[in-house]
């Protein structure tokens, strides 16, 4: 038994290896003009309370106020946001109408992001790190 899980493991491991040195992409691309993911609209996407909005993203420039995850249909929906700022050079994000400063990401690099709703209270952290929220 032992020289079959042997053998079974270092095919497995020749096998899909390579695919993952080779260092494929696949993450979704977007080319900036009008691409989106529509996801139907279901009761379980109704966050309030307390939530975590998780992306990874890769700007290779920056848009005004360009999208990154929301669930939003007007002022008084409870729904919830996840942007690019729109204070210029837009390097900044805005989580539910409250933001960080700007240039806190940069262009060409993998960020991962999460947004947080405790109750209300929100916090933004970039890459592991918190930063600060203001707005209203």
């Amino acid at each position: 038994m032992t020289k079959i899980k042997i053998s079974l493991f270092l095919i497995t491991f020749f096998t899909f290896i390579p695919n993952i040195l080779k260092g494929q992409d696949k993450a979704i691309n977007f080319d900036g003009s009008n691409d989106y993911i529509l996801i139907p609209d279901n009761n379980q996407l109704d966050l309030i309370n307390n939530y975590t909005l998780e992306a990874w993203i890769f700007p290779d420039t920056f848009n005004w106020l360009g999208g990154i995850l929301s669930k939003y249909q007007s002022s008084g929906a409870n729904g919830y946001t996840l942007r690019l700022t729109d204070q210029s050079p837009y390097s900044g994000l805005g989580f539910d109408e409250k933001t960080t400063n700007t240039g806190v990401l940069n262009s060409n690099q993998w960020h991962h992001i999460a947004a947080v709703n405790n109750q209300g209270v929100r916090s933004i952290y970039i890459d592991g790190t918190e930063f600060n929220l203001s707005g209203s």
